[in-house]
């Protein structure tokens, strides 16, 4: 799970000024052929989604949304298996 993060993975933070809303995600991006290592991170974590990502590219990803998952579920998994590098300093943030 920390691998596959470090490599295909992506935490965000975004603020909807309209809305004055902060929402938080969590995803990893893979193409059509590898759309087993998303059911698997589904399976893992028991949260999320797995949704269309770029239909030209066939790409999808899973994604983590709801603040409850990405406290409870997401970040206890990568303060026990921390990720290495630029991905790390993402997390902390």
């Amino acid at each position: 799970v920390t691998g596959i993060t470090d490599a295909e993975g992506n935490f965000s933070i975004n603020y909807n000024q309209s809305s004055n809303k902060i929402t938080f995600s969590f995803k990893v991006t893979q193409k059509g052929h590898s759309m087993i290592i998303l059911k698997d991170l589904y399976d893992y974590f028991n949260c999320g989604s797995i949704v269309i990502d770029n239909r030209r590219a066939n790409a999808f990803k899973f994604q983590v949304n709801k603040r409850d998952d990405l406290v409870n579920l997401i970040i206890p998994h990568f303060d026990k298996y921390p990720l290495v590098g630029s991905k790390q300093l993402d997390f902390l943030d």
